[in-house]
C-alpha cells in the first residue's frame, strides 16, 4: 500500500505546482472563450499544442485524485495521516469538485462544441484547490521571511492579473453585447468603446481576438493601477459598473502589498540589530 505523504514534502510541493499550472490554464482559457467568443475556441481546437496540453491536463487531474487520497491534511492545526480519515475527508469535501472539474473539461474538449464552454465554467470551482495549494505554500514558507515575502508579492501580482483577466473580458463582452443587440437604438455605436477606440488605424471591433484581449487587459490593468490615459473609457451605463470593481481590488491589493513590505523591512531591521 502507498505510504501517506505529509503535504509539506518537497515532492508534494512540486506536484502542487503542476496542478496549479493546469488550474490556471483553464481559469484563463474559460474567460477567453466565454468573453471573446467561438473564434477563440476554434483557434484552440486547431492548435496542435492544445491537444498535447489537454491530454496532459487530463492525466494530471486524474492523478491528483489519487494523490489526494494518499496525502495528509491539517485539521485544527493537527496533521492527520490516518488513511480512513483522509478518505472520509476527501470524499466529503473535495471529491465532487475534482470529479466535476475533470468531467466538464473532458466533455468540452472531446465534444468540440462551443456551447459546452458555458458548462466548463464549473471548472472555476477548482479555485478552491488553488486556495488550498496557496495555504500549503504559505505554511512551508512561514519560517523563511525573505522567501515568504517574495512569494506573497508574486501571489498578489498573480491575483491582480487573474482579476484583470475577467474584469477586462467582461468589459469587452458587455460592450460587444450592447453593439450586437443595438441596445441603445440608432446611437448605440457611438456609445460603444470597441467602435470608437482605434488601434492599428482601425476600430477595436475589427481587430483579431488576441488584440481585442490585449486592449481589454490594458484598460483593466490601467484602471486598477490608476494610470489610465483615458483613451479607452466606458461610454454607456452598462459599462460604468466595471471600474468600481477594479478600484476596490486595487485598493485592497495595494494595502496588502505595502503591509508585506513593511513587515519584511521590520524583520530585516531586527535581524540587523541582532547581528
Amino acid at each position: 500500500m502507498v505510504k501517506i505523504v505529509p503535504p509539506e514534502k518537497m515532492t508534494m510541493s512540486i506536484w502542487n505546482i503542476v496542478v496549479m499550472i493546469v488550474i490556471l490554464y483553464y481559469f484563463f482559457e474559460v474567460g477567453l472563450v466565454i468573453c471573446y467568443g467561438e473564434v477563440v475556441w476554434q483557434a484552440e481546437l486547431n492548435a496542435w499544442w492544445s491537444y498535447l496540453f489537454n491530454f496532459f491536463a487530463f492525466i494530471v487531474l486524474i492523478a491528483d485524485i489519487l494523490v489526494c487520497l494518499n496525502r495528509g491534511y491539517y485539521s485544527h492545526g493537527i496533521l492527520i495521516l490516518d488513511r480512513k480519515r483522509i478518505y472520509r475527508h476527501y470524499l466529503r469535501y473535495h471529491f465532487f469538485i475534482d470529479l466535476l472539474g475533470l468531467i466538464v473539461v473532458m466533455a468540452c474538449f472531446f465534444s468540440g462544441a462551443f456551447v459546452m464552454n458555458y458548462f466548463k465554467a464549473l471548472f472555476l470551482l477548482k479555485l478552491y484547490n488553488l486556495y488550498l495549494i496557496d495555504v500549503t505554500f504559505q505554511r512551508v514558507l512561514q519560517f523563511h521571511r525573505t522567501r515568504s515575502t517574495i512569494y506573497m508579492v508574486g501571489r498578489l501580482i498573480l491575483i491582480m492579473i487573474m482579476a484583470c483577466h475577467y474584469l477586462g473580458g467582461i468589459f469587452y463582452a458587455i460592450d460587444l453585447y450592447v453593439y450586437n443587440t443595438n441596445y441603445y437604438g440608432p446611437n448605440t455605436p457611438s456609445w460603444c468603446w470597441i467602435y470608437n477606440a482605434v488601434a492599428y488605424s482601425q476600430m477595436i471591433l475589427n481587430l483579431p481576438w488576441y488584440l481585442q484581449y490585449e486592449y481589454s487587459m490594458y484598460w483593466s490593468l490601467a484602471t486598477m493601477t490608476t494610470i489610465a490615459y483615458g483613451d479607452i473609457t466606458p461610454l454607456n451605463p452598462m459599462e460604468t459598473v466595471r471600474p468600481f470593481s477594479n478600484v476596490g481590488l486595487c485598493d485592497s491589493n495595494a494595502h496588502h502589498f505595502v503591509h508585506l513590505l513593511r513587515l519584511h523591512s521590520q524583520q530585516h531591521h531586527r535581524n540587523s540589530a541582532g547581528e
